[in-house]
């Protein structure tokens, strides 16, 4: 599919025109639909991460999902806040608009989102794992981490890799993440110096 972004002036000529002749009273804003008036262009749905409204407006919060790439994002709050519900929520709505993730999870809370039908879901994680899983999964090690990486960017799979599975000790989990950051690395300059089309990676850490 074409990933181009959307420009704001295309999405503009596509929409009828709103004729106002005056400004609008405060009284009157306060009565627009927030449907009528969303923080961002109306984009297709398919390039569209669809996350919710905002609190204090009810205006609606469906940024392109070409903001998400270039930028870094920190969900920061107490716990119970819904903080994982707001990462699931960008996973689900990049999963629907064939974007590749890569999630690592520290606690083993988002593996159901790959059972989602919508989904190009794909579980990872240790060889203690693999037992346990019934769906598509990847028995993945600091030696096999470019083929990884080049299974979940070839088919753009939303990945949950558990991180769990490989123990308790921090230095085994950060091993494998770092051995994964480098083989993403690893895989956009092979595919820079061959003229492949190089497509961004959404990578979550929780």
């Amino acid at each position: 599919a074409d990933r181009r972004k959307v420009q704001p002036d295309e999405i503009t000529e596509q929409l009828p025109p709103v004729e106002r002749t005056r400004l609008l009273t405060e009284q009157e804003t306060t009565m627009i639909d927030p449907l009528d008036d969303p923080i961002f262009p109306r984009y297709a749905t398919d390039e569209t991460l669809h996350l919710g409204r905002v609190v204090s407006t009810g205006q609606r919060f469906d940024p392109h999902v070409d903001a998400m790439f270039g930028k870094g994002i920190i969900a920061s709050a107490v716990q119970g806040s819904g903080k994982s519900q707001l990462l699931g929520l960008i996973i689900e709505q990049a999963g629907q608009c064939g974007v590749p993730v890569i999630v690592f999870d520290h606690k083993g809370e988002y593996a159901p989102i790959t059972a989602l039908p919508f989904m190009n879901g794909l579980r990872a994680g240790s060889d203690l794992l693999r037992p346990k899983v019934r769906s598509a999964f990847f028995e993945l090690n600091v030696t096999n981490a470019d083929d990884f990486v080049a299974l979940v960017m070839s088919q753009r799979h939303q990945a949950i890799i558990h991180l769990p599975s490989y123990g308790d000790g921090w230095a085994d989990r950060a091993a494998i993440v770092a051995e994964v950051g480098q083989a993403l690395m690893r895989y956009a300059v092979r595919t820079r110096e061959s003229d492949g089309l190089i497509i961004p990676c959404l990578v979550l850490l929780d």
